[in-house]
C-alpha cells in the first residue's frame, strides 16, 4: 500500500514492520529521528501518527562531580640578557636580568651565570643570537653542576659571517642545590646576545 511508502528508516526494506526494527524509531512517536516522513502508519497504535509540538525543555539535572586537580608549577623563572657578550670556549654566559623569579626552588643573581635549583624535576628551555665568523663554528650547551648535558648541545658552522641563533630544551631531574648554566661549547670565542633562558620546576 502506498502508504507504508514513507517509511525509511535505512533498515534495508519498506514496511509497515520497518521503523519497527530500528531502535531510534521505538516508540512509534519517535520515527522521525531516523529518516521516517510524516504522516507515518504506526502498528503499535494502528493508525497514522504526526509529530505533535515540542514538549517543555525539563529541570536542570544535578551537578556533576568534581573534577580532579590539575597539575601546575611549583616554580619558575625567565632570565634574559640582550647586551652582545663575548665568551670564550668553554665559558658560561651571564644572564644578566631576572624576568620573572616565583618560588624558592629556583635561585639567580642578576648578572651571574648559574642558576641554582633545589631536588625536583624541571623543564629548561634557552636560546641566544651568535655571531660565527666566516668559516667558523659556534656552539651552545647546558651544563648541570659544571658539566654540558650531553642531550643539549646545538652547533651551527657558517661559510659566510652570519648571526646564528641556537636553542634547545630539556627535561631534568637534579639533587638539592644543582647548579644549571648555558656555556659556549664551541672550540672558539663567540659573541651572544638576545639570551633567554625559561625554567619550569614540575615535580
Amino acid at each position: 500500500m502506498s502508504f507504508f511508502s514513507n517509511c525509511n528508516c535505512g533498515c534495508g526494506n519498506r514496511g509497515n514492520n520497518c521503523c519497527e526494527q530500528r531502535p531510534c524509531c521505538r516508540p512509534c512517536g519517535s520515527f522521525n529521528n531516523c529518516g521516517c516522513n510524516e504522516p507515518f502508519f504506526c502498528p503499535r497504535v494502528n493508525a497514522f501518527v504526526v509529530r505533535g509540538p515540542r514538549g517543555a525543555t525539563g529541570p536542570q539535572g544535578p551537578q556533576g562531580p568534581q573534577g580532579l586537580p590539575g597539575s601546575i608549577a611549583q616554580g619558575f623563572g625567565s632570565f634574559a640578557s640582550s647586551v652582545t657578550e663575548s665568551v670564550a670556549a668553554g665559558a658560561d654566559l651571564p644572564l644578566a636580568t631576572n624576568v620573572a623569579l616565583s618560588g624558592t626552588s629556583i635561585q639567580h643573581v642578576a648578572g651571574q651565570s648559574a642558576i641554582t635549583l633545589a631536588a625536583g624535576t624541571y623543564y629548561i628551555a634557552w636560546k641566544a643570537d651568535a655571531t660565527i665568523p666566516a668559516g667558523g663554528t659556534a656552539g651552545l650547551a647546558l651544563a648541570v653542576n659544571g658539566a654540558v648535558n650531553a642531550n643539549s648541545q646545538s652547533t651551527v658552522t657558517s661559510t659566510a659571517a652570519n648571526v646564528a641563533t641556537l636553542s634547545g630544551n630539556t627535561i631534568l631531574t637534579v639533587p638539592a642545590q644543582s647548579t644549571i648554566t648555558l656555556r659556549n661549547s664551541g672550540t672558539e670565542t663567540t659573541s651572544y646576545r638576545n639570551v633567554a633562558m625559561s625554567v619550569i620546576k614540575l615535580a
